[in-house]
């Protein structure tokens, strides 16, 4: 699958589009385990992935190529999905990508606040490793704000719900406020 979403000819990245969906759409949301996220041949799937999102000439390939990404996603257990989003929002540089995966992100916190101590990679120092980086702009205050908005307002969005949500800082979101008020300041 990973050869055929490189390949330059539409024709063989479409085939490769419909395997990679058919065989994720056999794959029932949440069932795959936290250390398959880690399997190299699984995670090679994704650069390709994201190139054909991103750079696709051909729309509907684009948008296919796009709902392989989110069952891609939530193929994995809530556990599974901190290896991918740590992945993926060190690797993803496209706003309006990011600006999804952000948001894949706050829901699969969000489930996990409702499971309190089941999903302890969505607290403490896990969770600051993994959202710290969102709080950064890419080039400092020369970003261009335009470029990045689905990405900054994703964050905010995420930042916002966290906050507001998490008044017991289960999550230990209060630890990271001040970094989060230096970034909106």
């Amino acid at each position: 699958i990973s050869n055929l979403l490189k390949q330059p000819q539409e024709i063989k990245v479409h085939k490769g589009l419909l395997l990679l969906e058919k065989l994720l759409s056999s794959i029932p949301p949440s069932s795959v385990s936290p250390s398959e996220a880690e399997n190299p041949t699984l995670v090679s799937i994704l650069a390709p992935l994201v190139k054909v999102i991103v750079y696709q000439d051909v729309s509907e390939l684009r948008k296919l190529g796009f709902a392989c990404y989110s069952k891609y996603v939530n193929m994995f257990s809530l556990s599974g999905r901190y290896s991918v989003y740590n992945h993926l929002l060190n690797t993803v540089n496209h706003s309006g990508l990011l600006g999804w995966t952000i948001s894949s992100l706050k829901d699969s916190i969000a489930q996990s606040l409702t499971k309190s101590g089941q999903h302890p990679e969505y607290t403490g120092h896990s969770l600051s490793k993994l959202v710290l980086p969102l709080f950064t702009l890419s080039n400092g205050a020369q970003t261009d704000l335009l470029e990045v908005s689905d990405e900054v307002l994703a964050t905010i969005n995420f930042a916002h719900y966290l906050l507001v949500r998490d008044k017991e800082n289960i999550s230990g979101v209060q630890n990271i406020k001040p970094e989060i008020k230096n970034w909106v300041a």
